[in-house]
């Protein structure tokens, strides 16, 4: 083998080894846990679930964790929702620390009614008599066939099924009942993806992360912080709060 050839591949080689051999270097990733606003949460709770080896974040909210690339953070605090993220070495102490922003948990407590405790039987009785429960709907699934489901009419006591021939596959692609047909397959495609967008941007959602009480008020908001639908389908609920909340920020300083 040509001699230069050899001291390239050789060079190559040890390069190479050099090179993954500091890939699993353990390392550090340097943080600060904070809030919407950019105040500091103190003392959240940061482990490393690779490794199961966690730290405390200080006062400010700043902390220091052993991590190497690849690693998952789990990042808790008792008035904050979890979030999970990977690791993010701080390969230099001149860097900023990684900015970790942490939800608020919002507790939406049921109404309920304080009554008093009957003294005898008989006042037990008298008031389980008299009790009005609240009357609830029940939901009935009428398991409706699907709009291209084909049912045949035949005579009684028969049975049997239809098979399209290339005349009754015409008529379907170029009739006005065809057309009709594919017009509302596709309204009710929209009406599902119009129900899922509401159900995921909901004024319910909006009034619990920020306090609006109004309908009006929350009608005037959602009118205003416009997501597309794609947007919203595709988001998880995480990253579509925090959206949420950073446009309420803007549309109070508006």
């Amino acid at each position: 083998m040509n001699p230069r050839l050899s001291f390239l591949l050789t060079f190559l080689l040890v390069w190479a080894l050099k090179t993954l051999a500091q890939s699993d270097l353990p390392g550090h990733m340097e943080g600060r846990v904070i809030d919407l606003y950019n105040h500091p949460i103190s003392y959240a709770h940061i482990i490393n679930l690779n490794k199961s080896f966690g730290v405390v974040a200080d006062q400010s909210g700043r902390f220091v964790i052993p991590a190497s690339h690849g690693d998952s953070l789990l990042i808790t605090h008792v008035s904050h929702l979890v979030r999970i993220m990977p690791a993010r070495l701080t390969p230099s102490p001149s860097m900023m620390p990684e900015e970790i922003v942490l939800l608020p948990k919002i507790f939406e407590l049921k109404e309920f009614v304080v009554r008093y405790l009957p003294k005898t039987r008989e006042e037990f009785r008298h008031d389980f008599v008299r009790l009005k429960l609240p009357e609830r709907s029940v939901a009935v699934d009428l398991k409706l066939p699907h709009i291209n489901t084909m049912v045949y009419s035949g005579p009684e006591g028969g049975a049997g099924i239809v098979i399209k021939g290339p005349i009754q596959a015409i008529y379907d692609q170029f009739s006005k009942e065809a057309r009709s047909r594919r017009k509302l397959e596709s309204e009710l495609a929209n009406e599902v993806t119009r129900q899922m967008v509401q159900q995921k941007y909901s004024p319910q959602l909006v009034i619990s992360l920020t306090g609006l009480n109004d309908p009006d008020s929350v009608r005037a908001f959602m009118n205003y912080c416009r997501f597309s639908d794609q947007t919203i389908l595709e988001s998880n609920q995480y990253d579509l709060c925090v959206e949420i909340l950073k446009c309420f920020d803007m549309y109070q300083r508006r």
